[in-house]
């Protein structure tokens, strides 16, 4: 996988685990009960965005990491010794499982020095094995009395090497010129053709050329990757804020609510009647 894209797909699902970061949840205690309510949160909220993310092919996520086996969410919880005392969905005889928590649990030490205790907290990392590149991001619960730490993490496999190679081509185009343009045009209430033609002749740009390199920075070209991110904001938006269903129809891009909800009903696996509101 490019390394552009790699970083686009890093960043997009640690922007959520931030805003996963900050629903305001009051942990009860530190028994088995609570940590499995707080994993269901959890991994409803990544299991949403990697089925969206799968479903858009968001920077072509289908060609690295479409198969279920290669996303995973995993609850540990580890002693004042670094000891594995509790575990949700592990198998330890699963190889992933093994390679994500002995990273983990190498990583403890640093964890409870960097992390602020008795709160949840954003952990994220890239970590590369034997040509394949997982990354892990979910949050950290470290105890001022125990000293235990309690970990919700999500893990994604991408197969192959990440690299910065893309055959020969070579952009005309700076990502930062790329994103200038972007930001102009999603703002937009118009995501069509004659819009995108428009900001970029605005820019000096061919849209030809605009269109080549936001295929080679961000995976597809600059329209379909506008109407990708207004659906992931529209989740976004829906999972962290309490904003009006309307509201956010319309702040992503939509006519209304049931435009939008006609669109986010088309992802497989992902129950609108189920969906958390975090906030």
């Amino acid at each position: 996988m490019k390394q552009q894209l790699f970083e686009v797909l890093f960043n997009k699902v640690d922007d959520f685990i931030s805003h996963f970061e900050k629903v305001p949840l009051k942990r009860f205690n530190n028994g088995l009960a609570w940590e499995q309510f707080y994993f269901s949160y959890f991994s409803s909220m990544t299991n949403t965005l990697i089925h969206s993310m799968n479903h858009l092919d968001y920077v072509q996520f289908n060609s690295y990491v479409i198969q279920e086996e290669k996303l995973d969410n995993i609850g540990l919880t580890y002693n004042h010794k670094n000891e594995l005392v509790r575990a949700i969905n592990y198998e330890e005889n699963k190889e992933n499982h093994k390679l994500i928590t002995k990273y983990l649990q190498d990583n403890l030490d640093k964890i409870r020095t960097n992390k602020q205790a008795d709160t949840y907290q954003k952990i994220s990392c890239k970590y590369e094995i034997d040509n394949t590149t997982y990354f892990i991001t979910g949050t950290a619960f470290v105890d001022s009395d125990t000293q235990s730490v309690t970990i919700a993490c999500c893990s994604l496999e991408i197969n192959g090497e990440i690299t910065y190679k893309e055959d020969s081509y070579t952009p005309t185009l700076n990502k930062a010129t790329c994103e200038e343009v972007y930001q102009e045009f999603i703002a937009l209430d118009d995501c069509s053709e004659i819009a995108a033609h428009q900001v970029a002749e605005e820019h000096k740009i061919s849209l030809d050329i605009l269109n080549k390199d936001f295929i080679y920075y961000y995976g597809d070209q600059v329209i379909n990757y506008c109407k990708k991110e207004r659906l992931l904001k529209s989740l976004e938006l829906l999972l962290f804020t309490s904003i009006d269903t309307e509201q956010i129809a319309r702040k992503s891009g939509f006519k209304n609510w049931n435009e939008l909800l006609e669109t986010l009903s088309k992802i497989p696996n992902i129950n609108m009647n189920t969906l958390i509101r975090y906030n």
